[in-house]
């Protein structure tokens, strides 16, 4: 097989990088709009063994001009933007707990009623922070419920850090930690005396405190502009209170993972 001229292989070159800066701004057209829609498997409730797998949804879009992101549970709506700052209000679902976990034990606890919470969130955003193009979101956002379930407040702290676009691989990494209240803490890790006398757990009050720590993986391999198959890895490790109550020490576990897969489409 004979080797290609200096010349063509500059040729060559050339239509390659042409062809490779061509496609990254296709991936990158409307990107602004996207869904993602699979199933999950978590953990039956915080601090649970064992898992329920559930439908998923992930989307970002715009509303009367204003961005909105839905992640799971979680959706945001933009009031101002610019550049960097970005500021907003927050609203959360939380199935709660109820008689039907795996567990016999905690189902014989009091449950804990689905609930709403709402709120708002403030973020910052960077770019070519370690390589070019990458990009940095540091969040602070904080619900309070409005349902009277728990009638606490839980503040997050996160970090998103997005590799440059990898063609056909986008990946996102996720640090964050939950701070939550006393009657929040209490509500999803204490055992009352009457939680303990049907469960057989000893008695507990939890404090406010940090909930945890965790760590996701956000992993998207694109077959076009468009379309694309998404995966999500998640490692939690629960702390102070949360991880001492006899929920999670005695019959649980601290450390809680979820598993994602789904569809990505880009509108």
């Amino acid at each position: 097989m004979g080797i290609l001229p200096r010349h063509k292989l500059i040729l060559l070159s050339s239509i390659m990088s042409l062809n490779t800066l061509c496609l990254a701004n296709n991936y990158q057209e409307n990107s602004d709009s996207f869904l993602i829609f699979g199933a999950l498997s978590k953990n039956e409730y915080s601090g649970s063994k064992d898992h329920d797998v559930v439908p998923a949804i992930i989307s970002e879009f715009s509303l009367f001009k204003r961005p909105v992101e839905i992640e799971g549970l979680t959706a945001r709506a933009s009031l101002y933007s610019n550049n960097a700052w970005h500021f907003g209000l927050a609203m959360q679902y939380d199935f709660g707990r109820d008689d039907e976990v795996s567990n016999k034990q905690v189902a014989a606890m009091q449950t804990i009623d689905a609930n709403i919470n709402l709120g708002g969130y403030i973020s910052h955003f960077s770019d070519s922070i370690l390589l070019n193009n990458d990009e940095l979101e540091l969040r602070v956002q904080t619900t309070a419920d409005v349902s009277s379930a728990h009638e606490g407040y839980l503040t997050t702290f996160s970090s998103t850090y997005t590799f440059p676009l990898f063609i056909p691989w986008r990946v996102e990494l996720e640090l964050e930690s939950s701070y939550a209240d006393d009657n929040y803490m209490n509500t999803y890790y204490g055992v009352s005396a009457q939680d303990g006398q049907s469960s057989g757990l000893t008695p507990f009050q939890a404090k406010a405190g940090f909930t945890d720590i965790t760590v996701n993986a956000n992993i998207i391999l694109f077959s076009s502009p468009q379309w694309g198959a998404y995966s999500r890895l998640s490692y939690a490790r629960l702390l102070g209170d949360a991880a001492d109550s006899p929920i999670i020490k005695d019959i649980g576990t601290a450390n809680q993972t979820q598993f994602g897969l789904g569809l990505f489409y880009r509108f």
